[in-house]
C-alpha cells in the first residue's frame, strides 16, 4: 500500500511539472500568434557635450530614466519601460534576445 501512495505522489509531482511547462509553452505560442509588441532600446554613446537630456539610470528590468534639463515636472526625470535596454557599449550586431 505504501508503494502505491509513493508512486501516486511521484506521478502527481510529474503531472504538475508537465502542466506548468504546458502553460508556459501555450503562453509563448499565444505571444507569437498575436504578435505582442516588444520594445528594445539601444543607448548611443554621448557625442554632444551640450545635450539637454541625459540617460540617468539604465535598469536591468528594461527601464531607463532620462533626465531632461528643459522639463521641470518631476525634477526633469522621465521613466520609460521596455523589454530590454542595450547600453552604449552594445554593438549593432544581431543580439541574443532570449
Amino acid at each position: 500500500m505504501r508503494n502505491i501512495v509513493q508512486e501516486l505522489s511521484a506521478a502527481t509531482v510529474g503531472y504538475q511539472t508537465v502542466v506548468k511547462e504546458n502553460i508556459n509553452l501555450y503562453n509563448r505560442v499565444q505571444d507569437l500568434k498575436v504578435g505582442n509588441i516588444r520594445v528594445y532600446y539601444r543607448i548611443r554613446p554621448v557625442f554632444s557635450v551640450g545635450a539637454n537630456s541625459t540617460i540617468d539610470i539604465i535598469g536591468k528590468d528594461g527601464s531607463i530614466v532620462i533626465f531632461d534639463l528643459l522639463k521641470h515636472q518631476k525634477d526633469g526625470r522621465e521613466v520609460f519601460q521596455s523589454d530590454r535596454v542595450f547600453g552604449p557599449t552594445a554593438t549593432q550586431g544581431t543580439p541574443n534576445l532570449s
